[in-house]
C-alpha cells in the first residue's frame, strides 16, 4: 500500500483546467493587446477631430466667398479683426461668421449659443480663430486651437503651428 501511494505522488492525474501560469500569460497577452487597440484607437479619433475642423474651415471659406461675392464684402466684424491678440474682435469674428453660416444653412451643427451671441466652434469644442488682411494667406486666416486649447502658433514660422489646425497649409 505505501508504495502504491509513493507512485502516484511521481505520476499525479492530471484534472481538467489550466494551471495559474497559463491564466497569467493568456491576462498578459490580452492586455497588451487591448493597449494596442485603445492607442490606435485615440489616434483615429484624434485624426477624425482634425480632418473634420479642416472640412468646417473649407466650408467656412465656401460660404464667406460666396456672402462676398453677393454683398461685396466680407462682414463688418471679420473685416475690423485684424489684430490675433484682442479676444473680443476674434469674438466678433467668429460670431459673424456664424451668422453667415447659419444664413446659408451650412454650418448648424457646427454653431454653439453662448448667452446672446453664436459661435462657430471645431470638433474640439473650442471657438474657431478668423482673421481678415490675411498674415498667412490672402483674405481670411482660419484657426482652430487643437486639442489642447492653446494657441501653439510660432510668429517667426508661420508653419509651426503645433496641433492647432489651420488653413494655411498645403496651399
Amino acid at each position: 500500500m505505501e508504495l502504491n501511494r509513493h507512485r502516484w505522488r511521481l505520476n499525479p492525474v492530471r484534472t481538467a483546467g489550466f494551471t495559474l501560469v497559463e491564466l497569467l500569460v493568456v491576462m498578459g497577452i490580452a492586455a497588451i493587446l487591448l493597449g494596442l487597440v485603445l492607442g490606435v484607437g485615440r489616434t483615429i479619433r484624434l485624426r477624425t477631430r482634425r480632418e473634420t475642423t479642416k472640412l468646417l474651415f473649407v466650408r467656412l471659406e465656401n460660404v464667406l466667398e460666396q456672402y462676398k461675392n453677393a454683398i461685396g464684402h466680407l462682414p463688418d466684424a471679420i473685416l475690423d479683426s485684424r489684430n490675433p491678440s484682442q479676444p473680443e474682435t476674434l469674438d466678433a469674428a467668429n460670431g459673424a461668421a456664424a451668422e453667415v453660416l447659419l444664413d446659408a444653412g451650412a454650418g448648424a451643427d457646427n454653431i454653439t449659443y453662448d448667452g446672446a451671441k453664436t459661435f462657430v466652434i471645431d470638433a474640439y469644442g473650442n471657438k474657431i480663430r478668423i482673421i481678415s488682411g490675411g498674415y498667412n494667406t490672402p483674405g481670411l486666416d482660419i484657426w482652430s486651437l487643437g486639442l489642447d486649447g492653446v494657441n501653439d502658433r510660432n510668429s517667426s514660422d508661420p508653419l509651426d503651428c503645433g496641433d492647432d489646425v489651420v488653413n494655411w497649409h498645403g496651399r
